[in-house]
């Protein structure tokens, strides 16, 4: 069988690799830049685990899992940083939009506490903490350089 993935960016490129390992499945992946190449900006290769729709996060954590497997098989860094993410409420709708976040992570067990407000003077220099309600810090989210 003969499949055609389009578009080459984290997900086509991972629905594309899996494919490939299924027997007798020759797979084509295309697309008009490089594989995997243009992530968007608002993304910049972040693979934050804790989503709003829990739904997408076992993707997340599969493409976590396989990052180590895929650098062996191409025989190459892959570039992962692991600085984690900071998620910072300001009002009460984003501070209802991050305890979301957080009952997501319990549900899937997420790493995740509170920031204080030291961490977030020391990490975020320019940010106005007094207008952060409360920060959630998730120790475990990478990027890709």
């Amino acid at each position: 069988m003969h499949t055609v993935v389009v578009g080459a960016g984290s997900i086509g490129a991972a629905c594309a690799y899996y494919l490939s390992r299924e027997p007798g499945m020759r797979v084509t992946l295309v697309d008009r830049g490089e594989v995997a190449g243009e992530n968007t900006s608002l993304a910049a290769a972040l693979y934050t685990q804790v989503r709003s729709k829990s739904h997408h996060m076992p993707l997340v954590s599969e493409t976590l899992r396989v990052i180590g497997e895929l650098e062996q098989r191409l025989g190459e860094p892959l570039g992962v940083q692991r600085p984690g993410t900071v998620h910072c409420a300001t009002d009460m709708s984003t501070l209802g939009a991050q305890h979301t976040l957080e009952q997501n992570a319990d549900k899937h067990g997420i790493a995740h506490r509170e920031a204080t407000a030291d961490e977030l003077a020391r990490w975020f220099p320019w940010l106005e903490a007094d207008r952060v309600t409360r920060a959630v810090f998730f120790p475990d989210d990478i990027h890709l350089d």
